[in-house]
């Protein structure tokens, strides 16, 4: 099928003593009232109507993606990487992922178009990424503000 959705989800990733710590935060940036050191990631998800997956973009906080960042973990290759200075999207990440999701969604397109559902957050309504959507045959969908958490099929179905 050619709708697809995407959403976010962020996470504190921390470490504390001789252990790991990996909290998934929904509302806001999560806040420790311990020493420990964390960071905050955010994992961008994205399905279609059949089901069918790309491979997910994780956006870290920092300036650059350091050797650390990828060194001995079990990525998929595809994975996408981006840095932010917050650790949120930014419009510049909005525009790579769009980039991303055309790579990885056009081989499997069946019809004309491919429909795109996303939150109405504004780094995916810039020029940019609008006309990136309408030159690759992508009809993006901006769902109403303060509503994604109901009528995102991502929140209500995968989540």
């Amino acid at each position: 099928m050619d709708v697809w959705n995407f959403d976010e989800t962020g996470f504190r990733i921390g470490v504390g003593g001789s252990q790991y710590v990996v909290i998934m935060q929904l509302i806001k940036s999560a806040e420790s009232p311990s020493e420990t050191n964390h960071d905050f990631t955010m994992l961008v998800e994205t399905i279609n109507a059949a089901g069918e997956t790309i491979p997910p973009f994780c956006i870290l906080k920092g300036k650059s993606i350091l050797f650390q960042h990828v060194a001995e973990t079990d990525l998929d290759p595809n994975t996408l990487l981006g840095v932010s200075d917050s650790g949120y999207t930014n419009d510049q990440l909005a525009l790579d992922f769009i980039q991303h999701f055309n790579k990885f969604s056009a081989q499997r397109q069946q019809d004309q178009f491919r429909i795109f559902l996303f939150n109405g957050h504004g780094s995916y309504l810039t020029y940019e990424f609008v006309d990136y959507c309408w030159q690759k045959s992508i009809i993006p969908v901006a769902l109403p503000s303060y509503c994604s958490h109901i009528l995102q099929p991502l929140n209500v179905v995968v989540f």
